[in-house]
């Protein structure tokens, strides 16, 4: 579950924040901070991969790039010019989840997950926009 809230917002700009609180996964909900979110249940596995859940097996959001969508209204001020620019910024953080495979004194093998909490921050994307104000047209002009 996903929660929207406006984190800054004045006459020119506004800035969303969305956080991941919970997922359903094949075993429940689990919070979005569980640093056992990610990790698999094939502790035995000679493949890495196989220590975190497969694709097949993630939260949906997750596994299709989820990524927030937004709708924007955009106007202007009679006489102010046929065209405007404007530029959005999408910005993300990331987390780091790592899975160490352990061994009890008697042998057998499990999993144990840790989270890097926004181990990538401000991973940020803006794109300029031109509006045709007689065509109604909204074009790219470049990103970085």
């Amino acid at each position: 579950f996903y929660i929207s809230e406006v984190k800054h917002q004045n006459s020119k700009s506004v800035q969303w924040g969305i956080k991941a609180n919970s997922f359903i996964t094949s075993l429940g909900k689990m919070s979005g901070h569980d640093p056992n979110l990610f990790v698999g249940y094939k502790p035995y596995s000679q493949n890495p991969r196989d220590y975190f859940v497969p694709d097949n097996e993630l939260p949906p959001l997750v596994h299709s790039g989820f990524n927030p969508s937004f709708i924007a209204t955009v106007s202007h001020e009679k006489g102010s010019g046929d065209t405007s620019e404007f530029e959005i910024t999408y910005g993300r953080n990331m987390d780091v989840t790592h899975a160490t495979r352990r061994t009890t004194h008697y042998g057998n093998s499990y999993l144990e997950g840790s989270r890097i909490h926004n181990a990538f921050v401000n991973r940020n994307y803006t794109v300029k926009y031109e509006v045709n104000w007689k065509t109604h047209e909204i074009k790219v002009k470049g990103h970085n």
